[in-house]
């Protein structure tokens, strides 16, 4: 599990660094803006999970604070989150926020990429089109991760997106079910721990299967934290699957909302 850094100096140092970046000063974009200050600043604002979810912040296992379990609550809650995956490992506390912020969502998680790439070999993935990740496993994701979770969207499917809309009738029949996927400890094969079960089906591993949404975000956790995880926020950028990304330090965001207008972002986030 890759750990963050909230050691005040550094913290402090990188604000000013990137003072200019604050509150969204200079982004022209509408979409941009508005994420920026309605889902990134909007720090006081006070949801109904909160209290709940400062209860128990500290019994749940978990690398984040209070202000960046809340940032990913806002996030998912913000783009309406219906079926979310998480990769990494002692990552309650976060997938707890996540469940607060989306309800209704399904939840799949597992525990790092091994897990991620043996689901993608039986096939486990194939009925999901997940609208937003979550990868905080300290291996950073590989071009594999990237062919398989986000290829190019087509012309095609961007122009009949209604054949995975945002809601789907499929997740509104799961609304009340939340899967927790998890790498069983005795064998390879993914182990359902809520009361739905998963029956693998065949899958052509040579056919890359998208398993993302035609809009979707991507938060990869420290995306500055080593040069391995570097490489991968700067291909992950570059993918034609982005179109829009925030860079915050701790967190890189990246959209594929294909209507947009390809841009990134460096965001001041203390």
């Amino acid at each position: 599990m890759m750990l963050p850094s909230y050691c005040l100096i550094p913290r402090i140092l990188r604000w000013f660094r990137r003072f200019r970046q604050r509150r969204g000063y200079g982004v022209h974009s509408p979409f941009a803006f508005e994420w920026i200050t309605d889902v990134v600043y909007n720090q006081k604002a006070q949801y109904y999970a909160y209290a709940h979810l400062s209860k128990h912040h500290e019994v749940w296992p978990g690398v984040l604070s209070v202000k960046d379990a809340r940032l990913l609550f806002r996030m998912a809650n913000h783009i309406k989150a219906t079926c979310i995956l998480v990769v990494g490992e002692r990552v309650e506390r976060e997938i707890h926020y996540l469940k607060a912020a989306r309800p209704s969502a399904t939840i799949v998680h597992f525990a790092d990429e091994a897990a991620v790439d043996q689901a993608f070999k039986q096939g486990l993935l194939a009925q999901y089109r997940f609208d937003f990740v979550l990868w905080m496993a300290a291996a950073s994701p590989s071009q594999a991760h990237f062919s398989h979770l986000c290829p190019k969207i087509s012309e095609s499917l961007e122009k009949n997106s209604e054949i995975f809309p945002k809601k789907s009738e499929s997740f509104e029949k799961m609304s009340d079910i939340s899967l927790l996927i998890s790498e069983s400890a005795e064998h390879n094969s993914a182990t359902c721990v809520a009361s739905a079960e998963i029956s693998p089906s065949p899958m052509d591993v040579k056919a890359p299967h998208s398993a993302l949404s035609p809009q979707s975000v991507f938060v990869l956790f420290l995306p500055h934290a080593n040069e391995e995880r570097t490489t991968a926020w700067q291909s992950l950028q570059q993918l034609d699957y982005t179109t829009v990304s925030f860079d915050l330090h701790r967190f890189g965001v990246a959209f594929c909302y294909p209507k947009l207008q390809r841009q990134h972002y460096v965001v001041n986030y203390f």
